[in-house]
């Protein structure tokens, strides 16, 4: 009986399920199948199991039997050994892969504007062509959409001319480009606040664009209990 051999190796399952040794995770890609990964925290309890060709099996069919729970449809899923309400079981989470993000698009939007410091602004209105810029009209002056490790544009007015030109046809653009690469990067892209998925963080000079965890996270902290495995089994 599954119980009864899980109750013969009692303390080893205490040690694995209190101390969240094992993580499984399937992640499905269109291009290469399923990657099923498990993951050990502790490399002497893994030697342990491993060891053992029919405590290796059982655990396994656990971990099997235990991702079934999951919902698969993001395309990526997993489990973790833990204990909630003093019960063995394992935590289950899932979510959507690069794949299936490449087919939505972000619907988290935040104000810019709130990222403009006057520190930021002071160094902008260092240069000639934004002398009279400010939070309100910023727009008037850069017109830009970045992300991490691209830029789709990044675009200066030039009001002599009366036009707008590329940041890189100007002796300023690429130091301007930078100040607003390091905005990007330190107070948008590390922001705790946004869901970073797939690196589709893009940041405008109006506003910031992101995926929501409700776009992104389909289970977390699930819990399915392992007398309720083991009947199955």
């Amino acid at each position: 009986m599954p119980a009864a051999y899980f109750d013969s190796f009692f303390k080893l399952f205490e040690h694995i399920f209190k101390n969240k040794i094992i993580e499984c995770s399937i992640y499905i890609t269109w291009h290469s199948g399923e990657d099923k990964t498990i993951e050990w925290k502790d490399l002497e309890t893994q030697k342990t199991v491993e060891e053992n060709e029919e405590l290796h099996e059982f655990v396994m069919s656990m971990l099997d039997m235990a991702i079934q729970h999951a919902d698969n449809t993001g395309g990526h899923y997993g489990v973790t050994s833990a204990v909630k309400n003093n019960e063995f079981g394992f935590l289950i989470w899932s979510g959507y892969t690069e794949d299936m993000t490449n087919e939505m698009s972000p619907e988290g939007v935040a104000d810019s504007n709130t990222f403009y410091s006057d520190a930021f602004i002071k160094k902008l209105k260092s240069y000639p062509l934004f002398k009279s810029i400010n939070r309100d009209n910023l727009g008037d002056f850069i017109n830009f959409e970045i992300g991490e490790g691209y830029i789709d544009h990044f675009r200066l007015f030039d009001s002599v001319n009366n036009k707008w030109i590329d940041y890189d046809e100007t002796e300023i653009g690429n130091e301007v480009y930078g100040l607003f690469a390091d905005l990007y990067g330190d107070c948008i892209y590390r922001n705790g606040e946004f869901n970073v998925v797939n690196d589709k963080i893009s940041f405008s000079e109006t506003y910031v664009s992101y995926f929501t965890e409700e776009q992104t996270v389909l289970e977390d902290g699930e819990f399915v209990s392992i007398s309720s495995i083991l009947d199955y089994m």
